[in-house]
């Protein structure tokens, strides 16, 4: 039986975010909270999916959501998306506990997993320091033809 993760700083707030889930998946869940950054980073790379519901939805500005992409951890979040994100290309956007119970259940298909595993390093890879400096590096040489 899988289980699911919480790794947090804020123990209380973890806490109640797990009892809104049913009863069948919160007596699965296990937090921890206060874990050290390069302990998490090991937990991270052993992750089948992150549940990361911000809810204003999921944009670029969420370095958590690019870091667990760059590691192949697949997204589970609260819509709406921003471009470059789109649904099934490495991120599910749910939008309540029946969809959120789907989505995991579609993890469980290795195929689908690993679809979903490539699509999101894929993503992530738009965003490594060495696309970033390419891209500075275009808009310069342009700006210093104009």
């Amino acid at each position: 039986m899988s289980e699911f993760y919480l790794y947090t700083y804020d123990q209380e707030r973890a806490e109640r975010w797990k009892n809104r889930f049913p009863e069948a998946i919160r007596k699965r869940v296990r937090i921890y909270a206060g874990i050290q950054d390069k302990d998490l980073t090991a937990e991270v790379q052993n992750s089948r999916v992150a549940v990361l519901p911000f809810r204003d939805g999921c944009s670029t500005r969420r370095t958590t959501v690019l870091s667990m992409m760059g590691l192949g951890v697949p997204i589970i979040t609260l819509p709406p998306l921003e471009p470059p994100f789109l649904p099934g290309e490495g991120i599910l956007p749910v939008q309540s506990v029946p969809e959120f119970l789907s989505a995991v259940q579609k993890f469980s298909d290795p195929d689908f997993y690993r679809e979903q595993s490539l699509k999101a390093r894929q993503l992530a890879s738009q965003f490594s320091p060495g696309q970033i400096a390419e891209q500075y590096i275009s808009v310069y040489n342009i700006l210093r033809k104009q």
